[in-house]
């Protein structure tokens, strides 16, 4: 019994460093071909590599949609929801727990509620920017209900966190309408109280849920006003001018983050809420373009952005490559990282990487510069 457990631990010890002598050839053959200036080879090799799924990683969808992918967070990142083609996707990466829900034809927008359960869709009607409205309830039984006003494609209207009341804009006045039964659009916010920074260009609206509130972003071509919505007394206030992407990056369910500023001279600011009060904003701190697309990790300290690459970072620190590409990064949720691979599937992937990881990224990084310089000496 000894001598077979004895071998075994041989066995396995032998299969360790077969499996580790496979990874030190690897890298002591992309040596070879940076000396021998093969810096397109070693490159592509090292595509393969960072593109290639890990065995850790979750695959959400196998799907390979024809059209973009359409995604929206819960205020906790807990749960999340997409459109892919004519099919809706929900998933409580919390619990877990999935849901499906087929859609008569692709969307041209979607956002859901506070906690994910209930989400407003926008379907095109056929006129050009015009969409028709329909609220979904996506973990519950619930009809579902269709506002009959055509509105802009270019809004985005918000449910209320039961899916009681959707709200809308139509010439950029804000309504509301019940939905327990058909009935006419309520003026909740005449269109003189959410002013625009260029009230003569064409204005765009964009809702998104706080807890029990609401934040309308109002503007167009990079700059927008951002307003505090109160349901409780239908009531609209200033919160910050001068934003720059009418999108609310999600935190940890209290927090949410807004790019503002302009240009050249971009900056980033906290939005801390709570259900039911005013949220308040913090002081701006600079950011690069490349961080505007940005989604805070659990713990708070660190932020994720890229799209094709994963770039983290700290505040007012430096960008630091993760070994991962991707067709395109989509976000963060409870520190995984949402991306889609060159295959189109959707995949959830955590951000601990082995140290094999990490030398594919050193030397795939080294070898686009060395390409680089290359190519730089031949211009001259």
């Amino acid at each position: 019994m000894q001598a077979t457990q004895t071998l075994l631990f041989i066995f396995c010890l032998l299969s360790f460093f077969q499996c580790k002598s496979k990874h030190q050839i690897f890298i002591e053959e992309i040596k070879l071909l940076i000396e021998k200036e093969k810096f397109g080879i070693v490159i592509e090799k090292l595509q393969g590599k960072l593109k290639s799924q890990r065995p850790n990683d979750e695959i959400l969808s196998f799907s390979k949609p024809k059209t973009e992918r359409i995604m929206s967070f819960s205020n906790d990142r807990n749960r999340l929801i997409w459109v892919e083609d004519k099919k809706l996707i929900y998933r409580d990466l919390a619990n877990p727990l999935v849901k499906t829900k087929e859609l008569p034809k692709a969307i041209a927008n979607m956002n859901v509620s506070a906690e994910g359960n209930y989400a407003i869709v926008a379907f095109p009607n056929g006129k050009e920017k015009k969409c028709n409205l329909r609220s979904l309830s996506l973990v519950e039984f619930k009809p579902d209900y269709n506002v009959a006003t055509t509105l802009s494609c270019d809004d985005k209207a918000a449910i209320a966190p039961d899916g009681g009341v959707v709200y809308y804009f139509k010439e950029n006045a804000l309504y509301k309408e019940v939905t327990i039964k058909y009935n006419n659009p309520i003026l909740l916010v005449p269109k003189e109280e959410i002013s625009a920074p260029y009230p003569k260009i064409l204005n765009k609206n964009a809702m998104f849920s706080i807890g029990k509130t609401f934040v309308i972003f109002s503007g167009n071509a990079g700059a927008y006003n951002l307003y505090w919505f109160n349901p409780s007394n239908n009531e609209v206030q200033l919160l910050a001018k001068k934003v720059v992407l009418p999108y609310l990056y999600y935190g940890n369910g209290k927090q949410a983050f807004i790019i503002c500023g302009s240009i050249g001279k971009l900056t980033m600011r906290e939005l801390q809420f709570s259900s039911h009060s005013k949220p308040s904003l913090t002081q701006a701190i600079s950011v690069e373009l490349s961080q505007t697309r940005l989604w805070q990790k659990a713990d708070g300290e660190e932020f994720f952005t890229g799209e094709e690459q994963v770039f983290s970072w700290k505040r007012n620190g430096k960008m630091k490559a993760y070994p991962i590409l991707c067709k395109r990064f989509w976000g963060v949720a409870r520190n995984q990282i949402i991306y889609e691979n060159s295959k189109g599937e959707l995949l959830l992937a955590n951000t601990e990487f082995a140290k094999e990881e990490w030398d594919y990224l050193r030397f795939y990084i080294l070898a686009k510069e060395k390409k680089s310089e290359e190519e730089r000496k031949v211009e001259d």
